[in-house]
């Protein structure tokens, strides 16, 4: 019997099927079906609101205690197993809305002290970073949509590769204190986050691809993924160029 190769059959990221293409077909523009034009719509669309969300999460600026940092934590982490197990039913997409929103407006409070302080203190580092992962997020995700299809799927390895060795350096970190480490760690973390981002969209058209095969991939779901790759990006970056911005000052 022929194992099954679609992605959520697969017990590692290794399993995935790897196209035997030649190089040049990354760089070979390809044309969306109507099904993946239609798909990705919604879950782009889906990802602005969620930013929008954000923003105002953001511009809430609520005053966070420390003990209700760990209610929000068990909420937000709530919101995405509900998005998950939540059917794609009319009520359940709904739902699923309901769970992304609340999600993502959470996270605006989560980050609001910290750009509050990094827009009274220094609000160029906050507008370039925005620049620049807007810009970053958006060529990556265009370069693997348009690729060659299923011909990126290794990068989920590549991805959890450099999570981990990232995790390590942090958890090595704890104990070094070392600003030469901590530097690492966040480089590495965007290296791991475009890596994820790459296999996210080619993931994406992978389901799409099995659409008549397998269940109907949730654009809810899918938008989700693509919002943690942005704000992981954007906390990164931020934090990358702030600590650049001290350095520099000091000197």
């Amino acid at each position: 019997m022929t194992k099954c190769q679609h992605p959520y059959c697969m017990d590692t990221f290794f399993d995935l099927p790897k196209a035997d293409v030649p190089l040049s077909a990354l760089f070979s523009a390809i044309t969306l079906t109507p099904l993946e034009q239609s798909h990705l719509f919604k879950v782009f669309s889906t990802l602005l609101y969620g930013v929008i969300i954000t923003i105002l999460g953001v511009i809430s600026n609520q005053d966070v205690q420390t003990g209700s940092q760990a209610l929000i934590v068990v909420i937000m982490f709530t919101s995405v197993i509900a998005i998950h197990l939540l059917p794609d039913s009319p009520t359940g997409q709904f739902l699923q809305l309901c769970a992304f929103t609340l999600f993502a407006y959470l996270e605006g409070v989560v980050l609001s002290p910290v750009i509050a302080h990094l827009l009274a203190t220094d609000p160029s580092t906050v507008y370039l970073t925005a620049a620049f992962c807007i810009s970053i997020f958006s060529c990556t995700a265009a370069f693997s949509l348009f690729s060659k299809r299923n011909t990126l799927l290794y990068f989920g390895s590549v991805a959890s590769s450099l999570a981990l060795f990232s995790l390590s350096i942090g958890i090595l970190n704890t104990f070094l204190t070392l600003d030469a480490l901590l530097t690492y760690e966040l480089v590495i973390g965007i290296a791991s986050t475009l890596a994820n981002l790459v296999f996210t969209c080619q993931l994406v058209l992978y389901r799409l691809s099995h659409y008549s095969t397998f269940k109907k991939p949730s654009a809810i779901r899918d938008a989700l993924a693509f919002y943690l790759n942005l704000v992981s990006l954007f906390m990164r970056l931020l934090a990358l160029l702030a600590r650049k911005k001290r350095k520099n000052k000091k000197e």
